[in-house]
């Protein structure tokens, strides 16, 4: 696992390698335009029935009506559409489109978290892998002119080699629309979108089945992930597809009970703390923030993150967040940041072999999981190329002596040699 804060979320080495082979997809919920000054769904459906003249009860013990009932069980769509119901289409949908178009929020921090998503989701070629369920202008307004864009119901298919789209799954707002036609905001909307018509749920199956998927911005009631993760929860469990994550927020006195109910979704959680309140999102933002700027760095910022914490005796810490963050980075499978590991000037402190030759790189869908220092090379590209381990200490046999040397010869003695047959010749 990687951190990229201390205290932060954990980040699965599954989904790094994901992210580095282009097959990890960003998957956005409200959760992260609220700090914008937009509302999550709830606010979003209370203030809707304010604004059309409907105040809805304050807690489930008073409520009067259908609507309120709806309301306070979390079946926040059928509040809408009760409300669509009530005063008409042509009245509700306008004011939902207001109050989802409000104005940047000035501490909104121009934009970071949006830009650090679409960093992070931008492919080599070109294009984005990132589907929002959000309505709203806010990626466009982090990066204005954003080209390879789709919106409901006309979604690309997202075949590996062909898709890279920023996707509007449940639409996006335009001036023109005034009615929002083209959002899924009620439960007649969802219906016909993921059962009637059923083009989103195709667009999902054909989603869990090419790509890793990473949502952020949900909670574990979320309305809009209950129509996408339940009815895939089992497919995913039998293993037709990859195993989706969640950036999961907690209360520390609700981490166990959060785990639970998002595993229970066939969703695997990656925690973090948003304090006594569930308020405090910083710890999930600023990750998201530095690993786009590292993924923006490309090679470079994987060999500073080898050589940064190396270069001083190794420490356990109570969590060896550091042990692992090096571990991440030589285990690039061309070997090129063991290379460049290898003949770094100073050398690696002495210090840090013992512990790392414990650590274990988890398995892909190409190999079981090994030790980070019995990973196998590539196979060889020609016949004098030699095959071997991609990252081994020439002194595994005795690392325990090596204290005791001088430090010109723990320097001789400590080099990794990278056998990777790109870089290995005979």
């Amino acid at each position: 696992m990687r951190k990229f804060v201390p205290g932060g979320p954990e980040i699965p080495y599954s989904v790094l390698q994901a992210h580095e082979e282009e097959r990890l997809v960003f998957f956005c919920g409200a959760g992260i335009s609220y700090y914008t000054g937009l509302p999550g769904f709830p606010e979003l459906v209370r203030d809707t029935f304010k604004a059309c003249g409907i105040r809805l009860s304050k807690d489930a013990q008073s409520a009067e009506n259908a609507e309120d009932e709806a309301f306070h069980s979390g079946r926040l769509d059928q509040a809408l559409h009760l409300l669509e119901v009530k005063v008409g289409r042509e009245v509700s949908r306008p004011q939902a489109i207001r109050i989802l178009s409000r104005p940047l929020k000035r501490r909104s921090g121009h934009l970071t978290l949006h830009k650090a998503l679409l960093d992070l989701s931008k492919i080599s070629a070109g294009g984005y892998r990132l589907v929002t369920t959000n309505f709203d202008n806010r990626f466009s307004k982090a990066r204005p002119n954003t080209e390879f864009t789709s919106e409901a119901p006309r979604i690309g298919w997202p075949r590996i080699g062909t898709w890279r789209h920023l996707t509007y799954l449940h639409g996006l707002i335009r001036p023109h629309d005034h009615n929002g036609e083209d959002l899924i905001l009620s439960s007649a909307d969802f219906g016909k979108a993921y059962l009637t018509e059923g083009w989103a749920s195709r667009f999902l199956v054909e989603l869990f089945r090419e790509y890793t998927v990473l949502f952020v911005g949900y909670s574990l009631n979320d309305p809009v992930l209950r129509y996408m993760v339940d009815a895939l929860a089992t497919d995913t469990r039998e293993g037709r597809f990859r195993e989706p994550f969640v950036l999961a927020p907690y209360k520390e006195h609700e981490r166990k009970e959060q785990e639970e109910g998002w595993k229970a979704k066939g969703v695997t959680p990656i925690g973090f703390s948003t304090g006594e309140h569930g308020q405090n999102y910083s710890l999930q933002d600023t990750t998201l923030t530095r690993w786009a700027a590292q993924h923006r760095e490309g090679i470079n910022s994987r060999i500073a993150v080898a050589l940064a914490s190396t270069r001083t005796p190794y420490a356990r810490s109570s969590d060896d967040a550091d042990l692992r963050n090096v571990a991440w980075a030589l285990s690039k499978e061309d070997g090129s940041i063991a290379k460049a590991f290898a003949e770094a000037d100073p050398a690696p402190d002495v210090s840090w072999l013992e512990p790392l030759s414990s650590i274990e790189i988890p398995s892909t869908p190409h190999r079981s999981s090994v030790k980070l220092f019995e990973l196998p090379s590539p196979p060889p590209v020609t016949d004098d190329e030699k095959e071997g381990y991609h990252i081994a200490p020439l002194s595994r046999l005795n690392a325990s002596c090596l204290p005791g040397l001088p430090r010109h010869a723990q320097r001789a003695a400590f080099i990794f040699t990278t056998l990777a047959s790109r870089f290995h010749r005979n």
